[in-house]
């Protein structure tokens, strides 16, 4: 059985019934009302509960109730930070593709309620107009910190969806945005969760290769966790043209019968 990272023995059952039980303990909250803030952390929890899963089954449910949560925040009138909501919920469905669990612009069910996975072209223009809105704001005002991750955020989501010659120039510029958000602001536990998030996309994409990642290792240092989310999109990339050309050499074989 594939696990997504190495944990102690016995360790990881108990995680996931933990994480499980808090998801438990935060849907409650929504009864008392419905916040961005509440399917964000939702979104965030149901992440955790996918880097904890036992099996693809189980990491496929848990990446589908993520994105149900981070739509209903994006699309809350009263959220502050639209951008985290909507990059979460594209990177997490890039992940269900990537892993063959649910086609590009696929539909799926999380309580009844559909949802439909973004076109990879759809979501890249979508980001592509987020910063553009960003950076004619930058030419008139200076951007705070939330502004400036979003605007990495952005830019790192799009390395997802495009690959080009200009490819390991965009991953430099995502590694010097991140040193100079965090020479300039930012907090201890912002950066963790920033650094956390990298540590999910990694695992997530070695999961969808089949391959086995590492435990979390909280001294590594930024450029080494960005260079293994480059490594792991890079193979599942790699991964996906191969499967792709198969598939095509079949359909011709098929036409040729």
């Amino acid at each position: 059985m594939q696990v997504f990272y190495k944990v102690a023995a016995g360790s990881l059952e108990e995680n996931y019934n933990k994480t499980e039980r808090v998801i438990s303990d935060l849907e409650v909250l929504l009864f008392a009302g419905e916040t961005a803030e509440r399917h964000n952390l939702l979104g965030s929890a149901f992440k955790r509960l996918a880097m904890l899963a036992p099996n693809a089954k189980k990491r496929t449910s848990a990446y589908k109730s993520a994105i149900s949560h981070y739509e209903r925040a994006y699309n809350n009138n009263f959220n502050t930070n639209k951008i985290y909501s909507l990059v979460n919920s594209i990177e997490i469905g890039c992940l269900l593709v990537f892993s063959e669990a649910i086609k590009e612009g696929g539909e799926f069910t999380v309580d009844k309620n559909k949802y439909q996975l973004r076109s990879f072209s759809e979501a890249k223009q979508t980001l592509l107009n987020l910063k553009e809105k960003l950076v004619e704001k930058s030419q008139d005002n200076d951007l705070n910190y939330w502004d400036l991750i979003a605007l990495l955020n952005i830019n790192l989501c799009l390395l997802f969806l495009i690959e080009d010659d200009k490819i390991e120039t965009k991953w430099a510029e995502v590694t010097q945005s991140f040193n100079k958000i965090w020479r300039k602001a930012g907090s201890v536990a912002n950066k963790v969760a920033e650094l956390e998030h990298l540590d999910f996309l990694t695992r997530s994409l070695n999961a969808a290769a089949g391959v086995e990642g590492e435990s979390y290792k909280p001294n590594k240092d930024l450029e080494t966790r960005i260079n293994e989310l480059k490594t792991a999109l890079h193979t599942i990339q790699k991964k996906i043209k191969i499967r792709n050309v198969a598939d095509k050499n079949l359909m011709q074989k098929q036409r040729i019968i």
